[in-house]
Parts: structure tokens; sequence; C-alpha cells
């Protein structure tokens, strides 16, 4: 289990998870493994906007298709320089703002999954070198280059 008091330092304790199989059947259609703590977290904050602004994708949104849904139109895009999930090799698209960036997890050659993300302000690519539970803290922290989100100004209320 992924130590998520570094979030929780920032959202408050996640309501307890009785779903612990709720990516199961995603990773079957799959045909792979999901990142523990991509699962961790999303089981306990996911399905939810932060601050009516940084939506993070859950079971619920999975189960419904949602991220799969966007996968065709977001690879036809110039702009996206990798394939997604559940295209062979893929990204994960976990999340996204009111302002059409997009987050994604890509997998590494080291079986780590990092943040890369589609700054559509910006018209830029970013790839960081850390996993969603690192760059989440680091991007409530305001720890993390990410001017693109906004100013939090300790307002971090789940929707």
């Amino acid at each position: 289990m992924t130590d998520l008091s570094s979030i929780a330092a920032f959202l408050g304790e996640p309501a307890p998870v009785d779903d612990v199989d709720a990516y199961e059947e995603l990773e079957g259609k799959w045909g792979l493994r999901l990142p523990e703590d991509f699962k961790d977290l999303t089981l306990a904050y996911g399905d939810q906007s932060i601050a009516g602004y940084l939506t993070i994708f859950g079971p619920e949104l999975y189960r419904d298709g949602h991220p799969e849904s966007m996968r065709e139109s977001l690879e036809q895009s110039r702009h996206i320089p990798r394939l997604i999930l559940p295209s062979a090799g893929g990204m994960l698209h976990w999340g996204h703002t009111p302002y059409s960036d997009q987050l994604f997890l890509v997998p590494r050659p080291d079986g780590r999954w990092t943040v890369s993300v589609w700054v559509l302000t910006h018209a830029e690519w970013i790839d960081y070198e850390l996993t969603c539970v690192e760059w989440l803290r680091g991007a409530l922290a305001e720890e993390v280059a990410a001017e693109w989100l906004p100013a939090w100004e300790g307002n971090f209320d789940l929707e």
C-alpha cells in the first residue's frame, strides 16, 4: 500500500476504500498491471475534482469508459506524442483540468510510470520524472514546476 500521508496533509484523510479490486477488470482487459501508487491514489481521491480545477480519474470514471472514450481523439492530436491505453504500450490518461490540460502516466523501461502533461494554454508537452503521488504532492505544495496550475491559496476542497 502506498503512503498517502503527504497527500492527506492537503486533501484530508481519504474515505475508507472497500473496492480494492476496482482495477482488476480494466487490467485484465488491457493486459497489463497498473502502477500500485496510481491505484492507491485514485481509490482514495479519484473521481473527484481538487478545488474545482484538477480532476483525477478514479474507478468510477474508468468503469464508465470516460478516459478510454477520449483515447481516439487524443491520439489524433498532433500534440500528443504517444499512444494512449488501451493502445499497446500506451500512456494512462489519469486526469485533466477545465482548460483541457491532460495528465498522463507514461510507462518507463525501469518499470516506473511517470507523469507527463499536455498543457493546452502553453501548447506544451511536459515530462516529469515523478510518479503520480510524488507529482501531486509537489503540485499541491507548489514545489513542482507547474505554473500552468492555479495558485491554490490553501483551497484544496474536493468536489
